[in-house]
């Protein structure tokens, strides 16, 4: 067994070194023990002082009477009081008879009980243990002792022993606890054989473990450093690290120059191992190459299905049943007269070739900022479908999205996955090309959010005879998944598409509004200072001066201004790391809103260097289908309980329960990356802006934070980097091939 680390610990933030205590103690009674995830709460003696002890940690089994040298540190919960903590724990054999008796008859070997482990004993004394690992068969010298007896006694200490070997060489080369238990259990008695073979297989078998783990592992088992595996290895790696920036593709010269950066090799060995290793991950189906670029198949796979599909939409006509197009343009433009009179609206030119255009088109892409009418253009589309007896699905990428997009539609609006049906059983969705969506129209909100992934699993489910429309402002951040989806159908030239441009009367007062379509024009915009605006610049210079006035802000000014700052305000910030990221706003946020009370029913939850509470706002991290949560998706903690319990969290008065692992799938939220906001509205929305986001401060990164807010938004810190960013439109430009597959496809 062994735990995350045996390093000194540097907690975050504080710069306190702590070094771990060691100490050997006997396991007196297993007061819990969670067979899933290995949390175990025990009671000890420490064999030195003899004193009785509570001590918890990650164990794949154990049992009372067993020996363990312990490494950790002390600490006090709320609940449990005084706990020790384990880090690692190195199992202790027994030299005397006694504790040979009571090591044997514990319960760990299945099939000796306390009369056999005597017998054993009394037969070999000192000499138990190397006969039952060296010399099995003298088992049989044991007075009353079967042959089928000593079959199985051996068995049980071979099987023992094959999982402690595993468990040892897995923990001597840095996995945690939990991960060694997955590892063993996938791979079982081969598990040494197997990763002594190929370390970085690794990588692709189990989650969690990433390029430098599996690289640490090969190089202390001696593997060369320019084998093929760990060239392979180092390829995927930077094809995913590619993917994080939003590629879809790395070209060859990009894998050589970070290549030779990666494994530390020289140009020449760079150069000579670089092309065989690619052949070969061409060969297992994990790279394709295209056009001299290298992308990982599924990318590949995903990029090409999702042309494919957006050809085969365009070119299917729109169904007889709804007439000729030129009937279809004629019923369009009288049924927008009809609904000006009715709701006695006016709509703009603009917005009326927007409906006329979507009546007609089999995808039509509607694309504009803030305050042009998009949300009203939107709703009189679907109600023009609707009249026409249209099946009409509504979706976007997350769940504040979707419900946005359900505030203003007279039918609801769900999320992409719920939409396509995820299965997390079959683990893919059930809605696809064999089994497509039942739906005249489908509306997408928010498409500029769609990577490449999630674009060709929803194309492929949408029939032929079906309509796409996609909305969004292409202005705002790409996906945070890879690919450009929204964007390289605009730049195809393929794809139908209107921007709406002119500012509505209502919104030109609006301050977020014009600020908006300032900064989008590159133009560094002036705040007005006076009673009643929606957006302010409150200027400060110093880290620790901005993070005073988000404080005064968060805990009495915007009280004051009527706003609950938990559920209201919304800390957007470029980074997550820093004194102004996410991690370092979301802790100060969290002591000055929801600080640990004195008399607390419930223990805070450790999460990697911060705890979680009731009360604490959260987001969660990745997509989990099962529980049908995703990425983005903000939430409240509604119960916490620590020892092999749970966290309880409302999404949006949907309740989620975590639990072990899980509840790593989740950070605060008082502060996001912008992002993370992407597809959200908030009532308040503050921004921190400094200097120290250097590489960060991009034109569509702040246009994106500006049009979240609602109601207000506050920008706090130097003007000089607002000026920066705008003047900045280098947002790393997206290497994928999607535009031009679109026009192949279509030739």
């Amino acid at each position: 067994m062994r735990a995350e680390s045996q390093q000194p610990i540097d907690f975050v933030g504080k710069g306190i070194i702590i070094e771990p205590i060691q100490m050997s103690v006997e396991v007196l009674h297993v007061t819990y023990h969670n067979q899933e995830n290995g949390w175990s709460v025990l009671k000890i003696r420490d064999l030195q002082s003899l004193e009785r002890e509570t001590a918890v940690g990650v164990f794949s089994t154990i049992h009372a009477g067993e020996s363990y040298r312990l490494s950790g540190l002390w600490a006090t919960h709320p609940s449990f009081g005084k706990q020790f903590k384990i880090q690692r724990a190195t199992e202790i054999l027994p030299h005397t008879e006694s504790g040979l008796i009571r090591y044997l008859s514990s319960g760990v070997y299945k099939g000796i009980g306390p009369k056999i482990a005597e017998r054993i004993v009394s037969h070999f004394g000192t000499q138990t243990l190397d006969i039952l690992h060296h010399h099995p068969q003298k088992l049989m010298d044991v007075p009353k002792m079967t042959a089928r007896l000593a079959k199985k006694v051996a068995q049980a200490w071979k099987e023992k022993q094959l999982s402690a070997d595993t468990l040892i060489f897995l923990s001597e080369h840095g996995m945690s606890s939990n991960l060694s238990q997955k590892i063993a259990k996938t791979y079982g008695d081969k598990t040494i054989e197997i990763i002594s073979r190929n370390p970085y297989q690794l990588i692709d078998d189990f989650r969690g473990i990433g390029f430098f783990t599996a690289d640490k592992i090969a190089r202390a088992l001696g593997c060369a450093s320019d084998s093929l595996f760990r060239l392979q290895a180092g390829i995927l790696h930077l094809l995913r690290q590619g993917e994080e920036r939003g590629h879809c593709y790395l070209t060859a010269a990009q894998l050589q120059v970070d290549l030779q950066t990666l494994l530390q090799l020289t140009s020449e060995q760079i150069t000579a191992r670089t092309y065989p290793a690619l052949e070969e991950l061409q060969k297992k189906r994990a790279v394709v190459e295209s056009e001299g670029n290298y992308y990982r198949q599924e990318l590949y796979l995903s990029e090409l299905s999702s042309a494919i599909h957006i050809a085969r939409i365009l070119q299917t006509p729109v169904p007889s049943h709804m007439g000729t197009p030129e009937a279809i343009e004629q019923e369009a433009k009288r049924w927008v007269e009809a609904y000006q009179q009715k709701n006695a609206v006016q709509v703009s030119q603009r917005q009326s070739d927007a409906i006329l255009q979507a009546a007609q088109e089999k995808v039509f892409i509607l694309t504009g900022g803030p305050g042009v009418g998009k949300t009203t253009t939107v709703r009189a589309l679907i109600l023009f479908f609707q009249s026409q007896q249209c099946q009409v699905l509504l979706a976007a990428p997350t769940g504040r999205a979707a419900q946005r997009l359900s505030e203003i539609s007279p039918i609801p609006a769900k999320t992409i996955h719920r939409m396509l049906e995820w299965s997390a059983s079959e683990n893919h969705f059930i809605k696809d090309a064999s089994n497509p969506l039942r739906a005249d129209v489908v509306v997408i909100d928010e498409a500029s959010m769609l990577d490449i992934h999630l674009a060709s699993q929803l194309l492929q489910a949408i029939p032929s005879t079906s309509r796409l429309i996609l909305i969004g402002d292409v202005d705002q951040l790409p996906a945070v998944g890879p690919g450009n989806f929204l964007s390289d159908l605009l730049q195809s030239k393929c794809v139908p598409c209107l921007q709406l441009t002119e500012i509505f009367r209502q919104a030109a007062s609006s301050q977020i509004v014009q600020i908006a379509h300032a900064i989008n024009k590159g133009q560094v915009p002036t705040f007005e200072d006076q009673a009643g605006t929606d957006c302010l610049f409150l200027p400060a210079h110093a880290p620790q001066d901005i993070m005073e006035m988000i404080r005064l802000l968060m805990g009495k000014t915007l009280r004051e201004r009527g706003f609950d700052p938990t559920r209201d305000v919304q800390i957007l910030t470029p980074m997550n790391r820093g004194p102004l990221g996410s991690l370092a706003l979301n802790q100060e946020m969290q002591a000055l809103l929801n600080p640990k009370p004195t008399d607390a029913r419930e223990g805070d939850v450790p999460r990697n260097g911060f705890v979680l509470r009731t009360g604490d706002k959260v987001i969660q991290t990745v997509n989990n289908y099962e529980q049908n949560v995703f990425n983005g998706d903000i939430g409240f903690v509604e119960y916490t309980k620590v020892e092999g319990g749970k966290v309880v969290v409302s999404f949006q008065g949907r309740t989620i329960q975590y639990e072990g692992e899980g509840i790593q799938e989740l950070l605060l939220a008082y502060a996001v990356s912008i992002h993370k906001s992407q597809g959200s509205e908030f009532p308040v929305v503050v921004i921190p802006v400094s200097m120290q986001h250097y590489i960060m401060l991009q034109r569509n990164l702040f246009y994106t934070a500006l049009t979240r807010g609602k109601k207000l938004v506050i920008f706090i810190g130097e003007p000089k980097a607002l000026a920066y960013a705008i003047h900045n439109q280098d947002s790393r430009k997206r290497q994928t091939q999607l535009s031009m597959r679109v026009q192949g496809a279509l030739s």
